[in-house]
């Protein structure tokens, strides 16, 4: 008996796995960043930045002056999906416009001022690692190499707020920008 439980106990031996015959493809940053953005517009007070600000039916004759250049979620993931973007860079930039746009408007305190802090945050840590991969048709790492930094959109994050504020659900603030 005890021969047949040491015979049980020995350990067979494991075969190499066989090499797989796909190659397999890199993961496209690009591709990946729509479940990413898709992720923003759910969060908690995402869904004030999926839509562009309707300034004039929110009566903000101020807004575009103040906002130049409208950016929103669903703008993005539209842009995304139709192949707009050249990099994930490209998309982090408008991504951090959205940002940068809402505390430009919003005065600082407000919840879309916060919203967008937030938001801004999570978007820094869901984008980082799709930033740190080489873009499938280069090869290369993001340009810069440091990933989505925040500040990168090329409006300035300020606290004033010009004129009345408007915003989704009611609230007088308004959102993310427009497309």
């Amino acid at each position: 008996v005890e021969a047949q439980c040491a015979k049980a106990a020995k350990p067979k031996k494991a075969k190499p796995p066989k090499p797989s015959s796909k190659p397999v493809a890199p993961l496209d940053p690009l591709a990946a960043a729509a479940p990413v953005i898709e992720q923003l517009i759910r969060m908690k007070n995402g869904d004030i930045f999926a839509e562009p600000v309707d300034w004039e039916a929110l009566g903000l004759p101020d807004y575009p002056t103040v906002v130049p250049r409208p950016m929103d979620l669903g703008t993005v993931l539209k842009r995304l999906k139709s192949g707009a973007y050249a990099s994930v860079a490209d998309l982090a930039a408008d991504v951090e416009l959205i940002w940068s746009n809402a505390m430009a408007y919003n005065q600082d305190g407000s919840f879309v001022y916060k919203a967008a802090v937030t938001l801004r945050a999570a978007a820094s840590k869901k984008f980082a690692p799709l930033l740190a991969l080489p873009h499938p048709s280069s090869g290369d790492q993001a340009a810069d190499g440091k990933g989505y930094q925040g500040g990168v959109g090329g409006a300035q994050a300020g606290g004033s707020s010009a004129g009345g504020e408007a915003g989704a659900g009611g609230e007088e603030e308004a959102g993310g920008g427009g497309g």
